[in-house]
């Protein structure tokens, strides 16, 4: 619970580093700069947007199709929700996967694959995406944007949804989704949830890794920078964006292409960012009690060099979750969805036949 016994501030900066917050002259510096850049975009776009829509006219490339596995389905009080599943339901076990942020479930889709061949097809395995983070989610008639609450409350309700309360789960996270894991256990029943395996996970104070110090001012104060940007993007005739997506992820198979084609909307760049930002702030001590309680079901994944997940990360998490499981890795990056997601399948295969 809240009260729990958690590792204390110093024990962590021993291990890690500094905190993440900024002094006040780099918050202001931050926070004059924000809006003039914002206005600049906003005088770019407003000459761009009519000179993009032309090249619209002669750009005869079709945006990347959504996957045939993926469906967009309408939860109640939440708004649309992306899913992908893999394989029929099965009364025995599912798999449910939620992804890092960006939560876009494509992106997850060789992995998962892997994974459900891996076990002989036996496992359904069922990926939610974050509320707001493709084009087809959430409810971008609005300005609202989703916090890391909101999302950890959309994976209760979304599992709800899509399956028998007798299920039982196996619940998987990259990233951010090993921290959602965690809490979405604490309000399932504790016999329905069987393992939990956290992929580079960030499930204790993200704010102190290098990447969280790098990129907090960012967070904090270029949102409406970024979303604006984004939107710019969105107006690009579909062959840039390809040509985008293909400089940043090298020749990408069909789910990448239509994982960075869900992405480009300026609403969900504030929703990715929003999110991100409530991570820095709300991501901090563990709950010993809670995985204590959980004890050898839980297995988290740390991998060498990974600037949001470090090696003293996972040090202090051996530490102080004696009971969970750890195992560390070499050779693959944080975002193991784009070079390694058959390996790190096979390797979750392999634990849960263990």
């Amino acid at each position: 619970g809240d009260m729990a016994p958690r590792e204390s501030d110093a024990d962590f900066a021993k291990h890690v580093g500094a905190d993440f917050r900024l002094s006040w002259w780099h918050d202001l510096a931050w926070r004059v700069a924000a809006p003039l850049l914002e206005g600049l975009i906003f005088l770019v776009s407003l000459v761009a947007s009519p000179v993009l829509r032309i090249f619209h006219l002669f750009d005869k490339h079709m945006p990347a199709a959504p996957s045939p596995l993926v469906r967009t389905i309408k939860l109640p009080a939440h708004g649309m929700t992306d899913v992908l599943t893999i394989g029929a339901p099965s009364d025995k076990l599912t798999f449910v996967m939620i992804p890092g942020n960006p939560g876009v479930v494509e992106f997850y889709e060789e992995y998962m694959q892997t994974v459900h061949d891996e076990l002989g097809g036996r496992v359904q395995c069922i990926a939610i995406g974050h509320l707001g983070h493709s084009k087809r989610s959430g409810d971008h008639g609005t300005s609202r944007a989703y916090n890391l609450q909101d999302q950890i409350e959309h994976k209760v309700v979304a599992i709800r949804h899509l399956l028998s309360d007798s299920t039982p789960l196996v619940l998987a996270g990259h990233s951010v989704g090993a921290h959602i894991c965690l809490e979405v256990a604490r309000k399932l029943p504790q016999d329905r949830v069987t393992r939990i395996i956290g992929l580079c996970p960030t499930v204790h104070h993200i704010g102190r890794t290098p990447n969280g110090r790098k990129f907090y001012p960012i967070l904090k104060h270029m949102r409406g920078p970024f979303s604006r940007l984004a939107g710019l993007l969105a107006s690009a005739p579909p062959d840039w964006l390809a040509h985008i997506a293909r400089s940043k992820l090298g020749e990408p198979q069909a789910w990448a292409l239509a994982g960075a084609f869900a992405l480009a909307h300026g609403n969900v760049a504030r929703n990715i960012m929003t999110m991100a930002f409530h991570e820095m702030h709300e991501i901090a001590a563990l709950d010993k009690e809670h995985l204590e309680a959980l004890g050898a079901r839980v297995l988290m994944y740390f991998v060498e060099g990974d600037r949001w997940a470090t090696t003293g990360h996972a040090d202090l998490f051996e530490a102080h979750a004696p009971g969970c499981r750890i195992v560390r890795g070499t050779g693959v990056e944080h975002a193991f969805v784009l070079k390694s997601s058959r390996h790190v399948g096979q390797l979750t295969a392999a634990w849960l036949r263990q």
